[in-house]
């Protein structure tokens, strides 16, 4: 085992033949790619093709089909046994093709929020997937970034990584380059920064030493407990239903064989009551449910990702709909994150001079916004020179940050951070820190950001002492355009907005104004001295929080969620992930953290509040369309059930297991997998969110959507069947010819729009009306025992169809 953390850095380096400044070449890095692997590892075993495939046979619905077939096969069906067979596995086989494309999806939507790690190669920095970093690599470590692979540092600025997930230890292990001995226990290596740790303070860099399986977190891979996600309230609501039907279609059969059999005593009569109890198994049974909804979330999940939202977590999707308070980040997300100085109040050049070297840019000049229009700003202004030997990094609690620059023998201090805090450091008196204050408010107000500078020759005792003030700097952040429209939509939508951030009060509430927000202003210094009890009542006033930090976001989220709120938060930062795992729906900035994206449901890609409210509108369409096929298909299985059962009890068989698992397989498949694709119904966003509690189905849904429906469906059928019954083969044709017809019809009664506006619909329903004519008129519909229907049947089952409409329009309007 090599204890990489004993040897000096000088040693590594010549062990590993690398340059801590030049970095690996590129050529180099790819054979080493090629002979240590990708930098992954493999937690967990990955579900095959095959058990994904055998995954589509548990479902207590397939059961009570191959005890259906089963049966047939006793009853010498055989053409029924072996339809009910094809049937099974063909639904089979959609299933688990759908499973696997959305698996294939999920995945390749993840690698669009793959880490990504930076190097320096070729002696240049570069940004490279995780995946790619090789032993010998040098990484540069920064603030809230997770550490790619085991590194031995050989520079540390205030650098502090939190391994609670390796060694168990809570708090953050401040690091350092100085060799350790050989014995030295993991949790005090403070030398080496562990693949998966956090960075949670400072920056720093350091040479990889260990990469993928050879890390310490693969080492211990295998032993890491895997807890299964909890399953959600969707899927919970299926299993519940999938469970009541299959106690109910196990009891009707049941009563159904012994009072037929009671009937109808011998051997016919026994085969008549079980064929009836096959019949009723398949015609309760919606077999195309679990791939409909399974479809229905890959492909909004795959519509959400071209609207730049990504879903890390499915239950994201459903939970989305529900949202009825966003607490957003200003910067970036309601403003277009491209700061620009436009306001300088003090001595404008030792403003320049502190804002050139008091940042913590990279060495290409990128970073935070905010200090890249600093640096551009100041490096056209002045002509200087220094080195920077030290520095005290900004973090969300000090909000300031201190730099230590040698120029001509001499040291200075440079200070730049929140005005209040910065004047609290400054040797001022009373009186002139209030007025310097009034001057910060006064900038802020008008929807400046505002930083103060502050500086001293620095003696080598406490940099942050008895600094001498500067000035302040205003910049600009104008709001998107989009920001401003999508905050419009979101209250019209009954989705209360509330801007946290940690600008100045002032600055914040001009940019609230001019987005359209209105409410309360509330500070982290008010915050504070609130009681639980207290942010509870007053959150419902709130449309900004000012001056706040991470620590304060928590807070927030859990003040609204007793109030009854389903809340999604947005977060960029290390200190973030707290909140973003709190809120039920988590956001992160595609441009923010590793931690902050690991933490959250969904990261947006363009970072943009437009996103997170077409992600909402989109939640409520994938929520809409599983509820409308879901209606449909249920009374669809209401009313096959109502025609079998009492068609049985008159001595009739209305339809037999073969036809009814035809039409199911007809109607339960194209059309309604079309329904995934039907776009959101007018007025979405005009409705308040669906109450937290509510369930996939209402009890309206219930009584008047699927049984009330069913009930009219199935009576209209077994009229159809009983008017020509002289011929049982001619009366089952026309029967299921009218079922499927009417269910094409009364498509756009469940789903609230016109079938023509989703043109996938349009084409399904042709698709299988065109199916149906070829086994009417065709000898293949001897196979399911199908005779050509005569005109004066077309024209019965059109009036069939136009009254089950009309009637359907007014049970809808009845329902509403």
């Amino acid at each position: 085992m090599d204890k990489w953390w004993a040897d000096n850095v000088q040693d590594v380096v010549i062990r590993l033949r690398t340059d801590t400044e030049q970095g690996l070449s590129s050529e180099e890095a790819k054979k080493r790619l090629e002979k240590y692997g990708e930098n992954r590892i493999d937690v967990g075993e990955k579900i095959s093709p095959v058990k994904i495939f055998l995954r589509q046979f548990k479902d207590p619905l397939v059961y009570i089909l191959l005890v259906a077939a089963g049966i047939s096969a006793i009853l010498g069906e055989t053409k029924d046994f072996f339809l009910i067979l094809v049937i099974i596995v063909f639904n089979a086989v959609l299933g688990f093709i759908q499973e696997y494309r959305a698996e294939k999806a999920i995945e390749a939507l993840k690698k669009m929020v793959t880490p990504r790690a930076k190097v320096v190669r070729d002696g240049r920095v570069l940004e490279i997937p995780a995946t790619d970093v090789v032993p010998g690599d040098v990484v540069i470590l920064e603030e809230g970034k997770v550490v790619p692979a085991d590194i031995r540092l050989v520079d540390a600025k205030g650098l502090k990584t939190d391994e609670s997930m390796l060694t168990g230890e809570s708090v953050p292990v401040l690091k350092n380059t100085v060799a350790l001995p050989e014995n030295t226990a993991l949790a005090d290596r403070t030398n080496m920064a562990y693949m998966g740790t956090l960075v949670v303070r400072g920056h720093g860099k350091g040479i990889a030493v260990a990469t993928g399986s050879s890390t310490e977190m693969g080492k211990i891979a295998s032993e890491i407990s895997k807890y299964s996600e909890k399953k959600t309230r969707l899927e919970e609501e299926l299993e519940r239903l999938s469970g009541f039907i299959t106690k109910t279609v196990v009891g009707v059969a049941v009563i159904t064989t012994v009072a037929l059999a009671i009937r109808s005593p011998g051997i016919k009569g026994i085969t008549n009551a079980l064929m009836t109890a096959v019949s009723l198994a398949v015609a309760a049974i919606p077999e195309g449910l679990p791939t409909v909804v399974t479809i229905t979330l890959a492909l909004g999940v795959r519509q959400m990702a071209k609207r730049k939202a990504v879903v890390r977590r499915l239950k994201s999707v459903e939970t989305l709909g529900s949202v009825d308070v966003i607490c957003t980040d200003k910067t970036g997300t309601i403003t277009r994150n491209r700061m620009k100085v436009v306001e300088v109040w003090g001595d404008e050049e030792k403003i320049a001079e502190i804002g050139y070297f008091c940042h913590a840019l990279d060495e290409n000049g990128k970073g935070d916004p905010t200090e890249v229009a600093i640096y551009e700003w100041a490096r056209k202004k002045i002509n200087t020179y220094g080195k920077k030997v030290d520095e005290i990094p900004f973090d969300s609690e000090r909000k300031r940050m201190t730099v230590i620059i040698e120029r001509d023998g001499k040291k200075y201090a440079y200070m730049k951070g929140a005005p209040e805090t910065v004047l609290s450091l400054c040797s001022l008196g009373t009186d002139e820190r209030k007025k310097l204050a009034k001057e910060a408010e006064k900038m802020a107000s008008r929807g400046l950001r505002v930083l103060a500078m502050a500086w001293k020759e620095y003696d080598g005792t406490d940099p942050e002492d008895r600094m001498v003030f500067a000035g302040f700097v205003g910049l600009l952040d104008p709001p998107r355009e989009d920001a401003v429209r999508a905050l419009k939509t979101a209250m019209e939508a009954g989705i209360k907005v509330i801007m946290i951030t940690g600008d100045h009060a002032k600055t914040a509430e001009a940019v609230a104004k001019m987005v359209g927000l209105e409410g309360r202003v509330v500070t982290g210094e008010e915050l504070d001295s609130m009681s639980d009890e207290k942010l509870r009542e007053t959150v419902e006033d709130v449309a900004v929080f000012a001056r706040v930090s991470p620590r304060h976001k928590p807070r927030i989220v859990e003040a609204l969620q007793k109030n009854g709120h389903v809340v999604a938060m947005t977060g960029d930062g290390v200190n973030d992930a707290v909140a973003l795992k709190r809120a039920d729906i988590g956001i992160a900035m595609g441009s923010g953290t590793d931690v902050a994206k690991e933490a959250a449901d969904i990261v947006l890609i363009d970072d943009s509040f437009a996103t997170i409210v077409a992600a909402i509108e989109e939640g409520r369409r994938i929520f809409n369309n599983i509820k409308s096929f879901v209606v449909y298909l249920l009374s669809s299985n209401v009313g096959e059930v109502f025609a079998v059962f009492f068609g049985s009890l008159m001595g009739h068989i209305v339809l037999k297991p073969a036809q009814i698992l035809w039409m199911n397989l007809a109607t339960d498949g194209p059309p309604a997998l079309a329904i995934s694709a039907d776009p959101a119904p007018e007025g979405i966003m005009k409705k308040p969110p669906r109450p937290k509690n509510e369930g996939l189905l209402t009890q309206r849904d219930k009584k008047i959507g699927i049984l009330g429906l069913g009930l009219l469906l199935g009576a209209v059928i077994l009229v159809t069947y009983l008017a020509n019954a002289s011929d049982p083969e001619l009366a089952r044709s026309a029967a299921l010819t009218a079922f499927m017809v009417i269910e094409a019809v009364y498509l756009d009664v469940v789903r609230g729009m016109p079938i023509w506006k989703n043109r996938w619909l349009v084409m399904a329903v042709i698709f299988v009306v065109l199916l149906q004519l070829a086994l009417l008129y065709t000898p293949a519909g001897s196979i399911l025992g199908l005779k050509p229907l005569t005109a004066e049947i077309w024209a019965e089952i059109a009036v069939a169809a136009l009254a089950v409409y009309a009637l359907a329009k007014v049970l809808k309007v009845y329902k509403h």
